[in-house]
């Protein structure tokens, strides 16, 4: 071969290599490289994945990152996002300074860069996209000189920084795009400020709309949905920097917090069943999350409006600055002390309020050095100037102390939540009481009630002149059940009766809280359920002769009749107790939770298997079972296994016949049904008499460790 043969196959060969060298996937990029329109790095798991893209209707080019095992394209970075290019001729390659550089048409035209300073980045000799979503430089040395990481757009990832670093003054934001076809820097951002005890803001320019808040150590205390399982928050303040981050459990799930074009946090997880980003919280909630949206020392409660009420209250011990204006549900005036409050050496002390998000941390002093609320109590006391103190941390047994020194701005309460917030009042307020409450009897004859007796059984009856009783406390219960209270439905005037828990174990005023206790009448036989809300979050079960069947605890004994009755004009439980002697009740308590076992607890059915195995191993049985693959069971020889100790499922699609005299005539009347796929007793107080049979999905089962029965 010829010499210059030779050479024009060497030109060839680093031509061809040029032009190919993205042909496989590659993590870096460097100093000889350049990334165009249509290559890409990919992290080494392929999470991640960063090149030239066309948001939306747009036609303007960007670089940025995505996540690459997402179906549904989901940015997480942009480059230059507030300098498009408007063709396809950008390239992303290191310039002579050792910046890493986007470049527009001929490389001539500089739409971003690093930007880094450093006299030892001209060694730089790459950058890589790594498995977080980071795109980082590296020197010579391996060592990062710059990351994106630093310099977030709209969206925070798994162990991404949040917050300032004290050294450098380097301040890690979020700023929405301005639409979704534009990622330019919009008009909402989300800042964590260092005035006063540090806490988090959104803003839309320089308005402040809503305060995320402070950490309270299980989260910020305007975010109370920020507990979640399967993420792990950890939040720094010391000399060197003030932020958070976030990390998850599970690699295999994919979350991300995003402030978008409309201002709303949003923390997405990506349900790889659905293909979709499911929304688990998003705020600011109107009206209670706009900043400050009840005035100085007023405190804002959502729940007031699905009651038709002014979401705005004044804190306890003020009153509102104009009650016009308050008439006219407008709060932005706040509240102010009542006239003739004394609180200073006149006796005065504190009045809790529960679940609140605490003021404004602008006026706040936090001493991280206080071990308990008493001694946090002490400090605000000794100081006519504080006005409300809190636990700093909640999740160390209210560790700390912060104490208000001026007006209490931007408070709110919380379902479920928040934290206890003290608030400094007078002494005639710590003793006030206010009548609010009325039997609300719209007999005629209550004109002429004579008495009001509180009974023995604990029972506050109204009795007409006649000794007849026209109301009754039996007929209102609240959390608790005492003996000879009627539990239900009483068909001809529709009265319920039904418990609800307290908002809290110690609220001073025992507000009706989150969870109720119900019978449903959908159905037979008639079952007992408890909500949280309006969601349901467990089944008693239905009554089974001897108890219900989810409280194999609940029978007769030598202490307790039950007496459950079910008929044209009610159903409805009541217990009475043998001894007069022993004090028993019935509470649903403010929480509603069981404890677990460390253990999965689901396990399918006889002959069913898990509908996803993974989800199962995930610990993740809200899918359920299905009959194993190849099972036959209608006129192939099947049969019926017994679960013994059971909770029986969900009676909504089950048959009930109380004329079977036992359990082998059950049996054959559920094999000659092939829809039918279980059965049991009706009445296991009565040598298994009567049949119940289930005709379709089996719903919300159980055993136990003693009770029950055979299904």
């Amino acid at each position: 071969m010829s010499h210059d043969t030779k050479i024009l196959c060497s030109i060839f060969l680093l031509l061809l290599q040029y032009q190919f060298q993205f042909c496989t996937p590659t993590d870096t990029i460097n100093t000889t490289q350049s990334l165009k329109d249509g290559d890409l790095l990919i992290s080494s798991n392929q999470t991640f994945a960063l090149g030239f893209f066309t948001p939306g209707k747009s036609t303007n080019w960007y670089l940025g990152i995505w996540y690459n095992k997402v179906s549904e394209q989901t940015f997480v970075w942009v480059a230059n996002r507030g300098d498009p290019i408007n063709d396809t001729s950008g390239s992303l390659s290191f310039d002579v300074t050792g910046n890493l550089v986007v470049t527009g048409p001929d490389r001539s035209n500089l739409v971003w860069s690093t930007n880094v300073s450093d006299p030892t980045v001209a060694k730089i000799s790459s950058a890589q996209l790594l498995d977080s979503g980071n795109l980082v430089v590296l020197d010579g040395n391996g060592e990062v000189v710059w990351q994106s990481f630093d310099y977030p757009t709209n969206t925070l990832l798994p162990n991404m920084r949040f917050g300032v670093n004290r050294k450098t003054g380097l301040d890690r934001f979020v700023t929405s795009w301005k639409s979704g076809d534009d990622p330019g820097p919009g008009e909402y951002s989300m800042k964590m400020d260092l005035n006063g005890s540090p806490q988090s803001f959104v803003y839309k320019g320089s308005v402040l709309v809503w305060r995320t808040g402070s950490w309270i150590g299980r989260g910020l205390s305007g975010i109370p949905e920020m507990t979640i399982n399967y993420i792990n928050h950890n939040y720094v303040e010391n000399q060197d920097e003030v932020t958070i981050t976030f990390s998850i459990r599970d690699p295999l799930i994919f979350s991300r917090l995003v402030l978008n074009e409309s201002g709303m946090l949003q923390r997405l997880t990506w349900n790889n069943n659905e293909h979709r980003w499911v929304e688990i919280y998003v705020g600011p909630k109107k009206p209670c999350d706009s900043y400050n949206n009840c005035g100085p020392n007023g405190i804002c409660d959502q729940s007031n409006i699905g009651r038709g009420q002014f979401e705005c209250m004044c804190l306890p011990g003020f009153e509102p600055k104009s009650e016009r204006d308050w008439y006219l549900r407008d709060g932005s005036g706040g509240c102010v002390r009542k006239r003739g409050g004394h609180v200073c050496g006149s006796g005065e002390g504190f009045e809790k309020v529960p679940l609140a998000k605490v003021p404004n941390m602008w006026t706040a002093r936090v001493d991280r050095g206080v071990t308990g609320l008493k001694e946090c109590e002490s400090e605000c006391l000794r100081n006519c100037l504080c006005n409300a103190y809190a636990s700093a941390d909640v999740s160390r047994g209210d560790s700390g102390c912060v104490k208000w020194h001026g007006d209490l701005m931007d408070s709110r309460v919380f379902s479920s939540g928040g934290q206890d917030l003290y608030i400094r009042v007078d002494a005639v307020e710590l003793d006030w009481n206010n009548p609010v409450w009325s039997t609300n009897v719209s007999d005629p004859t209550l004109a002429k009630n004579s008495s009001a007796q509180l009974l023995d059984s604990g029972n506050l009856v109204v009795l007409d002149s006649n000794g007849v009783v026209v109301w009754q406390s039996f007929d209102y219960p609240t959390n608790t059940l005492l003996p000879n209270l009627r539990f239900g439905v009483n068909w001809n005037t529709g009265l319920d009766r039904f418990l609800t828990s307290w908002k809290s174990g110690d609220d001073p005023r025992p507000r009706p809280g989150e969870y109720s206790f119900k019978i449903d009448l959908n159905g037979s036989p008639d079952q007992l359920f408890l909500y949280k809300g309006s969601g349901l979050v467990w089944r008693a079960g239905s009554w089974i002769g001897r108890g219900w069947s989810g409280v194999p605890k609940m029978t007769t004994n030598f202490i307790f009749n039950l007496s459950y009755v079910e008929n044209q004009d009610e159903v409805t439980l009541s217990y009475s107790i043998l001894d007069p002697s022993i004090s028993s009740r019935l509470v649903l308590n403010k929480s509603g939770r069981s404890k677990g076992t460390g253990q999965f607890e689901c396990t399918c059915l006889p002959r069913f298997e898990p509908t996803l195995a993974r989800d199962w191993y995930l610990r993740d049985g809200s899918g359920g079972c299905v009959r194993k693959r190849g099972g036959h069971v209608c006129g192939s020889g099947e049969g019926f296994e017994k679960v013994p100790l059971a909770k029986e499922p969900n009676t909504r699609t089950t048959r009930v016949d109380r004329g079977v005299t036992g359990l082998k005539e059950c049996e054959s009347e559920c094999l000659r049904n092939c829809s039918c796929n279980a059965y049991a007793s009706a009445d296991v107080s009565r040598g298994d008499s009567g049949c119940v049979t289930w005709h379709g999905d089996l719903m919300d089962s159980r055993v136990f460790s003693s009770g029950g029965q055979d299904l």
